[in-house]
């Protein structure tokens, strides 16, 4: 018979590697029974679904990143026109003239870039970016005053930023998506079906085939059932030790 799984009590993180490691040693007996492997191919659907579920952040994680994200592409775009200015009065007219070269891109687009609305410095950035492409005096003045970090800096940023925004809309959509925990409780009903029917079929029927499942099933509820009790005594010895 399968043991007690406790898969509630296992963490969202740990429940999707489970359900893997159950199912791939249930596959090939549902080749061999028609009644088990409808029941393997719907947990299976709620496992993919519980995945997809995991990889979707949060509205409130996706605007703490689009923050993040703004600062970082602020930030540089800040320190690059100081720098660029500053390079633009150096004594050597080599760097004077590649720090002017530059200021004079930044103010063609938009100097003070990083104060406008975020949906206008993503395009004023975006322009910027591609005038560095297009104008090999401009790209060459950046390498002579080594501004190209700056240039990474706030490319990442904006590249991130742009991302991120894309799933926030995706993520406002109605409907568009089912929560995690949603999706890991009916992941836990699929797998719990799975099991009724392998211990319906060693109770009623004295199946020996499922029995061998059962006993392969267990190792891996062991395991897990290991790293619970683990995380329990751990958080119980942290308790004991605040006291």
């Amino acid at each position: 018979m399968i043991e007690p799984h406790s898969f509630q009590a296992m963490r969202i993180t740990e429940k999707g590697a489970f359900a893997d490691k159950v199912l791939a040693k249930a596959n090939p007996y549902g080749e061999k029974d028609t009644e088990l492997k409808p029941l393997i191919e719907e947990a299976t659907s709620k496992n993919q679904i519980f995945s997809k579920a995991m990889q979707k952040l949060s509205l409130a994680a996706i605007t703490k990143l689009m923050n993040e994200d703004d600062d970082q592409r602020d930030s540089g775009i800040g320190n690059l026109e100081s720098y660029a200015l500053s390079c633009s009065k150096r004594k050597d007219p080599v760097w004077a003239k590649a720090g002017q070269e530059v200021v004079n891109a930044l103010k063609a687009v938009g100097w003070d870039m990083n104060y406008r609305g975020n949906q206008d410095e993503t395009k004023l950035i975006d322009i910027f970016l591609e005038q560095i492409e297009a104008q090999p005096t401009l790209k060459q003045a950046l390498a002579t005053i080594s501004a190209q970090g700056w240039i990474d800096e706030i490319r990442e940023g904006q590249t991130n930023y742009k991302l991120h925004d894309a799933q926030r809309e995706a993520a406002e959509k109605p409907g568009s998506s089912i929560t995690s925990r949603e999706a890991a409780r009916d992941l836990g009903f699929a797998i719990d079906k799975l099991f009724r029917y392998i211990n319906f079929q060693i109770e009623f029927k004295g199946s020996a085939t499922y029995a061998t499942l059962a006993d392969e099933i267990n190792k891996t509820i062991a395991a897990y059932r290991a790293t619970i009790r683990q995380r329990a005594t751990r958080a119980e010895n942290d308790e004991k030790e605040n006291l």
